[in-house]
């Protein structure tokens, strides 16, 4: 399903609704900071008070938090300003984009994760006023219970069979694999893909690319469905798995090139 990405939902609805969500507040996963360990840059004021970590209606074990300063910078200098200090806490850039109108540039936004499951992620949102800017520092934590027992792949197997295609105007090639050494790397990320708790989430354009990972053995089969273009995996028994490297994994199988894992849209045939 193609939803709206959380973090940009929630800032927008955050500061529309002020601080009324402080009142709604969960509790923080474990060892979780009120927001981040930065300050805002010097002669900002705060806007709006951060809001405590707070459980969204789509999922409860996503946490958010945020909080709205105004200060005399361009929105690429608030920009320089956090991007060596969230790189200093491991965190790495992800994206960017803008939005305008006929006048122009109404803002900027900068995404940063870290982690490769993408459980602990920042957005930057940045709209220009004149001399000044007025920005939105937001947190977003995912929890990720363990898998149940039954989702795992053990690893006497029989054979693998990998069933992928490109896009929507390429055809599905499909290669059983019948050694262990062969389905050592797939077998592995299959079993390292952590549940998807992020509730509503963005997609990536989707351009057909989809691949489906059968495991077989003496005891039974464990299908495993990839939808690329939004970093999802539907696993054994209907449980919603994260794409952390299946996706990519499936394509070196085929002998696709891709540019990450859960990067459908953006393969590449193979010379």
């Amino acid at each position: 399903m193609r939803r709206l990405r959380p973090l940009a939902f929630l800032v927008g609805v955050l500061l529309l609704a002020g601080g009324a969500y402080a009142a709604a507040a969960g509790p923080a996963p474990k060892g979780s900071t009120p927001l981040l360990a930065i300050g805002p840059p010097s002669g900002a004021f705060a806007s709006q008070v951060a809001v405590p970590p707070f459980e969204t209606v789509s999922s409860p074990y996503l946490h958010t938090t945020l909080a709205t300063y105004v200060v005399a910078l361009r929105p690429q200098e608030v920009y320089a300003y956090y991007l060596p200090r969230l790189e200093r806490l491991g965190y790495r850039k992800q994206g960017q984009g803008t939005s305008g109108d006929r006048s122009g540039i109404t803002s900027w936004d900068w995404s940063f994760s870290r982690g490769q499951d993408m459980s602990d992620t920042v957005l930057l949102t940045v709209e220009p006023d004149g001399t000044k800017s007025v920005y939105s520092i937001a947190r977003e934590l995912i929890e990720a219970p363990a898998r149940p027992k039954a989702s795992i792949v053990p690893a006497k197997l029989e054979e693998v069979t990998v069933r992928a295609r490109q896009s929507v105007s390429q055809p599905w090639v499909t290669r059983t694999l019948r050694t262990p050494e062969a389905w050592h790397g797939i077998l592995a990320a299959a079993n390292a893909l952590p549940m998807d708790t992020r509730g509503a989430h963005g997609c990536a354009a989707d351009f057909g690319a989809a691949a489906t990972v059968r495991f077989v053995a003496k005891s039974g089969a464990w299908t495993f469905t990839v939808d690329p273009a939004c970093d999802s995996v539907l696993g054994p028994g209907g449980t919603h798995l994260m794409d952390t490297g299946l996706w990519t994994s499936a394509a070196a199988v085929e002998g696709f090139h891709v540019a990450a894992a859960g990067a459908g849209p953006q393969v590449q045939t193979a010379p």
